[in-house]
């Protein structure tokens, strides 16, 4: 019980003790002050520019800081919302295909990274249509929202192949 006691009285002690020092210091400050007013006032207005040279560099070097990577080209995305579960049902509707094996998918934003790849000897003319028909399994909405990116592996000399089909073009371009 003694020591709880002399613990609070050395805490109000310091706190009384930090007003008289705080006091002092003030009294002190402001005799400074009036003494050497144009150094005070340079002073102040040093640390002013310095607080707002410090505001502009933020500015300048984080412009969005707190907007989307992705800027407003999201807007809408909730209307036309895609699932990992109507993915997969795609996916799975064309895995069964012989020699076409769309192995996965990556939904980036607004762009579908359809991930593709060949055993045997595929012609490209019959890739670029099952990749077309990969597009036409997603409704209307989507098809005019979503960008599609389709990489294609395999072997061979015309491997690795990339197709985009982009919300204004009519059509796939694989290359």
């Amino acid at each position: 019980m003694k020591n709880m006691l002399l613990i609070k009285f050395n805490l109000y002690s310091i706190i009384i003790m930090g007003g008289f020092y705080m006091k002092k210091f003030l009294k002190k400050l402001k005799k400074f002050i009036i003494k050497n007013k144009v150094l005070s006032v340079l002073i102040l207005l040093i640390i002013l520019i310095f607080i707002f040279a410090l505001v502009v560099i933020k500015i300048f070097v984080f412009p969005n800081y707190h907007t989307s990577k992705y800027g407003n080209r999201l807007d809408g995305i909730e209307n036309v919302k895609i699932d990992d579960s109507r993915l997969d049902e795609i996916k799975n509707n064309f895995s069964s295909i012989e020699g076409f094996n769309f192995d996965g998918y990556r939904l980036s934003g607004k762009i579908i990274n359809i991930y593709i790849s060949i055993t045997g000897d595929l012609s490209t003319d019959t890739i670029r249509d099952k990749c077309r028909e990969i597009i036409k399994s997603f409704n209307e909405d989507e098809i005019k929202f979503y960008d599609f990116q389709f990489y294609v592996d395999g072997e061979g000399e015309k491997y690795p192949m990339m197709g985009y089909k982009n919300v204004n073009s009519d059509d796939l371009d694989l290359k």
